[in-house]
């Protein structure tokens, strides 16, 4: 298997890994948040490209932001929030969804050339 197809099916393998962690860890904060810290490194250390490592933090920093002012304020609520009204996970999540997003759409953009 080529490289971008191998990107882009580890991309998929782990967007669906999240949703199912997520669907089934969201009431286990402790458990959910260290299974996506392993999985933020293996992303980190294995299969982003340093640019793709700037995006994981850029989103790790700024997408809860998002979520600090807006939950508050009433927009959305977490089931089980342990951090502000949100959860502890939450910014792994974004990491590892944003730079998989990225990984996938760059693979794909490249196999239609």
């Amino acid at each position: 298997m080529d490289k971008i197809k191998k990107d882009i099916f580890i991309g998929f393998l782990i967007y669906a890994l999240n949703i199912l962690l997520l669907y089934y860890l969201w009431q286990k904060n402790i458990a959910l948040t260290l299974t996506l810290i392993v999985i933020s490194a293996f992303v980190l250390l294995k299969w982003a490209d340093q640019e793709e490592r700037v995006v994981y933090f850029a989103s790790f920093i700024l997408g809860p932001i998002i979520d600090l002012i807006l939950v508050p304020a009433g927009i959305w609520k977490y089931g089980n929030p342990t951090i502000l009204e949100a959860p502890l996970w939450l910014p792994f999540t974004y990491g590892v969804l944003t730079v998989t997003a990225v990984k996938i759409g760059k693979s794909i953009a490249k196999l239609l050339k």
